[in-house]
């Protein structure tokens, strides 16, 4: 239930290949969703800004995304009747899946933690830990194992 004790919806999922996004599709497939439930998995695909890349390596990063997004639909189409993809093009990942929750009007948003340390979290920052402030809905973290 979300934080206003309903059902959730719309549930988003931000994914990114790793195993924690995997586990916790998996584990909310697993669970018994109303039929008219719908699951939307997201992967933010970050714009580089500091040097323009070539085009095989963005071509091999979409492809990727893509792959991702494909997996992802297969396991939540296990548990939920309605299910959609999406790439969102990002300058900032954290940002952009905030976005679309708000714009997608999402009841539920599940995100993977990679269990960074302090050190990690101060020079890379923290996804999960930046959509935990901003998100526009109740939020599900699968933490690593």
């Amino acid at each position: 239930a979300t934080a206003h004790g309903t059902i959730p919806k719309r549930v988003i999922f931000a994914v990114d290949g790793s195993e924690t996004a995997r586990r916790a599709a998996e584990q909310l497939a697993g669970w018994k969703w109303p039929k008219d439930t719908v699951a939307r998995a997201v992967l933010a695909f970050q714009k580089i800004r500091l040097f323009q890349p070539e085009p095989a390596f963005l071509d091999a990063e979409r492809q990727h995304a893509d792959e991702v997004l494909a997996q992802t639909r297969e396991i939540l189409s296990r548990g939920f009747a309605h299910v959609e993809t999406a790439v969102l093009d990002a300058d900032q990942i954290a940002n952009s899946i905030v976005s679309d929750a708000e714009r997608w009007k999402a009841d539920l948003l599940v995100i993977g933690s990679h269990g960074k340390g302090r050190w990690e979290r101060f020079v890379l920052g923290s996804t999960s830990l930046a959509i935990l402030h901003h998100a526009p809905c109740s939020i599900w973290v699968e933490k690593k194992a």
